[in-house]
């Protein structure tokens, strides 16, 4: 609860629960702010940067109230993630309006040992469910923190290296997963990078591994031709373009699904 004593979140917190990054929910909220404000009430703040981040400008963020929070996040996509901080935010809400009204309907009489027990219990719950979503929300800020590093140097890394093969950059996801602790084949790479993203043809084809025509004309990645023992070649790559956007999409299925596996029924598509 806010120091006015009505419930609200913030997007550091919607952004780290549903696996967005925080860029993305503060861009929504500015988009949609009219309308938030229409059914709610939204506020910006600046935290300080934390002491011992090298790099990087005190953090904006917003903090929304129920009705808002409620109209942000139907604009969110419904994934499996997102359904489930959905439910989870309603239920936190509802204690702390409840926790409110217990507190605020409350005719405290100081003469009734009773009413002054009752009044404890009421500030009691309303300071714990106060604490938790506090220590929460600082919780889900420093590990953000902890992980922003770790991703914006592999983009960086990728960006500047111009153009990069599937196996190179396979190789950076592979080192970056590993210190979170996580273990991604190559292949699962691959076929994320072809079945889900479709930005190479997949399948018992010739042309496997070339870029995609949608992929090309998006920019996101190109074929390099070589002639190798006088035979020619053809190299799908992915362009910087194409590396941030692999980046943003394989750290947000491995925040919502845990793993880099997809789905068997997720089928090939060719160019």
């Amino acid at each position: 609860m806010g120091s006015d004593g009505e419930p609200f979140t913030t997007s550091t917190v919607i952004a780290a629960e549903t696996g967005n990054e925080h860029a993305s929910v503060i861009r929504l909220v500015r988009e949609n702010l009219d309308d938030l404000n229409e059914v709610g009430l939204v506020r910006f703040e600046i935290r300080p940067r934390p002491e011992g981040q090298h790099g990087g400008g005190d953090v904006r963020y917003a903090e929304l109230d129920e009705p808002a929070a409620a109209l942000l996040m139907t604009s969110l996509r419904n994934s499996s993630v997102v359904r489930d901080f959905k439910k989870r935010l309603v239920g936190e809400f509802y204690a702390m309006r409840a926790a409110l009204s217990r507190r605020t309907s409350l005719a405290v009489d100081i003469t009734n040992v009773d009413h002054i027990a009752q009044l404890a219990q009421a500030t009691t719950t309303a300071v714990e469910l106060y604490r938790a979503e506090h220590e929460q929300r600082i919780a889900l800020e420093a590990q953000a923190e902890v992980d922003r590093p770790l991703v914006e140097r592999a983009r960086t890394h990728a960006s500047g290296a111009g153009s990069v093969n599937r196996t190179d950059f396979g190789r950076e996801v592979v080192e970056w997963a590993e210190e979170q602790g996580i273990r991604i084949l190559h292949k699962q790479i691959r076929e994320f990078l072809a079945r889900k993203l479709h930005l190479f043809v997949a399948g018992d084809r010739s042309d496997n591994g070339h870029a995609t025509t949608d992929a090309i004309r998006r920019g996101l990645c190109e074929n390099r031709r070589d002639t190798r023992n006088g035979r020619n070649v053809v190299t799908g790559l992915l362009t910087p373009a194409g590396q941030a956007y692999a980046w943003e999409r394989i750290t947000r299925y491995i925040n919502a699904n845990g793993s880099l596996e997809l789905p068997r029924e997720i089928g090939g598509r060719s160019a």
